[in-house]
């Protein structure tokens, strides 16, 4: 099974910062299938004055490129999970440590989701932003969060694991996952749910933080 992870928003608590945030998990057992068809996708788009690059990126595509984007992903076996955090409703004493709560908001659902699926072997993805030491902690915190978790929920089976940083170009796949959570984002911070609307019947794991309608 793979995981592709990204999110949308920010984790700051200024003034000049997002309402929400958003974590949306990718789950597929063939990546293969949808990495062609977003390829072909790419090939198809090339020179056309609506795409602007080598990759899809959903804050920066235009509305007729994200619609073919988000059904493209949507024609594919695959299932969603997303999270949606109003901010407002993190307790002081996470918004004083942006890393523990990154660290929990990303690995307590991800591994929440697989639970369902009980795989054999899991790989998770995410975009390789992370500094180097941050993301050694962070694939510790990860593999004891699994082992603690599947003990605790089945008492064995805890699968193996992978977790792979890469640069989002190289990777359509997380391009996929920046479009859902980018959809999603919309829908809470902006108020327009066109392109959530797409999506909304592959979400199969929902998760919130505050008061949030889905």
């Amino acid at each position: 099974m793979f995981v592709y992870i990204d999110e949308a928003g920010d984790l700051g608590f200024g003034p000049k910062s997002s309402k929400f945030f958003i974590v949306a998990n990718l789950i597929l057992r063939d990546p293969w299938i949808l990495r062609k068809s977003l390829k072909r996708l790419r090939k198809r788009l090339a020179g056309d004055k609506r795409f602007s690059g080598n990759e899809f990126k959903f804050s920066r595509d235009s509305n007729y490129v994200k619609k073919h984007v988000l059904e493209t992903i949507c024609s594919k076996e695959l299932d969603v999970g997303v999270v949606v955090v109003e901010k407002s409703s993190v307790k002081e004493e996470l918004r004083q440590n942006p890393k523990i709560l990154y660290n929990y908001l990303i690995v307590h659902y991800a591994i929440k989701t697989i639970l369902g699926y009980n795989p054999g072997s899991v790989n998770f993805v995410l975009d390789k932003s992370l500094h180097e030491a941050t993301r050694e902690e962070f694939e510790r915190y990860l593999q004891d969060k699994m082992v603690w978790k599947f003990f605790k929920e089945r008492g064995h089976g805890v699968p193996t694991s992978k977790i792979t940083h890469m640069n989002s170009q190289d990777e359509v796949c997380l391009q996929a996952a920046d479009y859902i959570a980018g959809a999603c984002f919309r829908k809470y911070e902006r108020g327009d749910d066109s392109f959530y609307q797409i999506i909304s019947q592959k979400i199969k794991f929902r998760n919130s933080w505050g008061r949030v309608e889905w």
